[in-house]
Order: C-alpha cells, then sequence, then structure tokens
C-alpha cells in the first residue's frame, strides 16, 4: 500500500510509533524510568571512594611499628619481631594491639570496597575480597592474641621457646594467623592485579602484583629460616615484608580513590538506559 510508511523491511510496520519512541535528550515519562538507574553510580562511587580512605588510615595503623621509638621502645630492631612490641607490660603496648585491631577493621572495609571496585563476574571479585579481608582478620588476631614475653629481650623466653617442637611452634594461634596473613596477601596481589588490569587497562598492574607477591613469599622464607636458626637480622627482615604489604595496600586504596567502579550498577526494579534503536525493532 502506497499510504502505508514501511520501516526498513518490506512488510513490517513500526513497533511503535515515531511519538512513542524513547528520545535521550527529551524530558518525560521515559526520563524519568532511566533515572534511578544513573544516580546509584555517583553513591556507588562515593562508597567506593571511602573504603579506599578507609584502607589508607589502615595502613598508618598498620604500619604502627614505625612509630615504635617515639612510644618507648628499646627492643634491638634487627634480632626483635615486631609484636614483641605489643607484648603485656611493654611500653605502649596497649596502643600497638589497639592499632592492630583498628588496622584490621580497616582493612576489611576496604575488602568490601575491592569487591565493588572489580564488579563482575561476582564470584572472583569475593574471591578477591575475601582474601584482602582475610589480611585484616590475621591483623585483628595479632592485636587480640599477643605474644606473652619477647624471646629477643628475655632470656627465659628465649629457652622455653626453643625449647618448644617445630609443631608446637607452628601451630601458635600468633604465628598461624600472621602466616595465614602474608599467605592470603601473596595471593590477593595476584588476583587483583589480574582482575584489575582490564578495568584500568594497564598491562602492568598483574606485573606489579606478580612483584609484590614474590617478594613478600621470599621474604618470608627467609624470615623462617633466621627464626628457625636464630639467625640475625630477622628483625629487619619482617619490618621489610610488612612494608611492602603496607605499600600494595595504599596502590590499591589509591586505585579506589582515584578511579571510577568498571561498570554502573542498577537498583532493583529500576530500568537500564536504552538506546533510541531499541523501540524501532520492538525489543
Amino acid at each position: 500500500m502506497s499510504g502505508t510508511r514501511l520501516d526498513g523491511r518490506a512488510g513490517r510496520l513500526p513497533a511503535t510509533a515515531p511519538s512513542q519512541r524513547p528520545l535521550s535528550g527529551r524530558p518525560g515519562a521515559h526520563g524519568a524510568e532511566r533515572r534511578p538507574a544513573i544516580r546509584v553510580v555517583p553513591r556507588v562511587r562515593r562508597r567506593i571512594a571511602c573504603a579506599g580512605w578507609a584502607g589508607i588510615a589502615g595502613i598508618c595503623c598498620y604500619s604502627w611499628f614505625l612509630f615504635a621509638p617515639l612510644g618507648g621502645g628499646r627492643l634491638d630492631t634487627t634480632r626483635a619481631f615486631v609484636s614483641e612490641l605489643a607484648v603485656p607490660g611493654s611500653p605502649a603496648s596497649g596502643w600497638y594491639r589497639g592499632a592492630d585491631v583498628a588496622a584490621g577493621v580497616l582493612i576489611i572495609v576496604l575488602a568490601r570496597g575491592v569487591r565493588e571496585w572489580l564488579g563482575r563476574p561476582a564470584r572472583g571479585a569475593m574471591a578477591t575480597a575475601v582474601l584482602v579481608g582475610t589480611v585484616g582478620a590475621a591483623a585483628i588476631v595479632d592485636g587480640v592474641s599477643p605474644m606473652t614475653c619477647a624471646p629477643s629481650a628475655d632470656p627465659v623466653c628465649r629457652r622455653i621457646e626453643q625449647s618448644q617442637p617445630l609443631l608446637g611452634q607452628l601451630t601458635d594461634l600468633h604465628t598461624v594467623s600472621g602466616v595465614l596473613g602474608m599467605t592470603a596477601a601473596a595471593a590477593a596481589m595476584i588476583l587483583v592485579g589480574r582482575r584489575a588490569r582490564p578495568v584500568l587497562r594497564r598491562r602492568w598492574v598483574m606485573w606489579v602484583g606478580v612483584a609484590g607477591c614474590v617478594a613478600v613469599l621470599l621474604l618470608g622464607s627467609v624470615l623462617s629460616a633466621l627464626a628457625l636458626f636464630d639467625g640475625p637480622g630477622v628483625g629487619i627482615v619482617e619490618r621489610v615484608q610488612l612494608l611492602v604489604v603496607a605499600s600494595w595496600l595504599g596502590a590499591v586504596s589509591a586505585m579506589l580513590i582515584l578511579r571510577r567502579p568498571p561498570r554502573p550498577e542498577v537498583l532493583p526494579g529500576s530500568q537500564a538506559p536504552r538506546s533510541p534503536r531499541s523501540g524501532r525493532d520492538g525489543s
């Protein structure tokens, strides 16, 4: 029929009238439909940025051992474990244990932001967040269950520690939390680097994670050997390992603060923005 307007294909009438097609720049019913899906993005970005700032605060608490000389700590930093500074009865030990707990809580908040920032697939993002949260949980355990004595400064404590079998030392709660936290940090470096590469569009992000993982594991091996044979420098190696983890947490926190999420999220029941072309084919 000559009076009938065909839409692209012969014999097919337009699914909607031209006046009913959604226009991107026209306010009205369709604009009201799209608005909830757009407004959620700033809220998600603020939530992710707040998690990043919580991570920055957590790093400051996590690195409390750098300020130990200001608190009156007199242990030999080359031979003393960081945890020896938090032994009950030591100068400012209560503050150090509180800093461990605060660091753990703030790192767990950071882990929540990492999960939202990485987006989909949800399973991989959740696994990454669990690993980051495990680092925080290990810090909380360190603060709640400190060492009972300082082997580097107390000869009796050192003899008691050396008299324990290897299995007994490895099953100590404080030792288990430290090993578990460092292992989780090493694994999280790989996963965050791998999943953040497509988000940031930078290939080097993954290799930074790999380098951090190798450094943490290598320093952990050296630390275990020095502790087993009572070698010098155990305190220096442990502090370097902690600083590597703190630096990586700082990099992740900065990425959450400075970068937007990979894709906007849509509130339940809201309609995502549609292209004006979607009304032409009936979809």
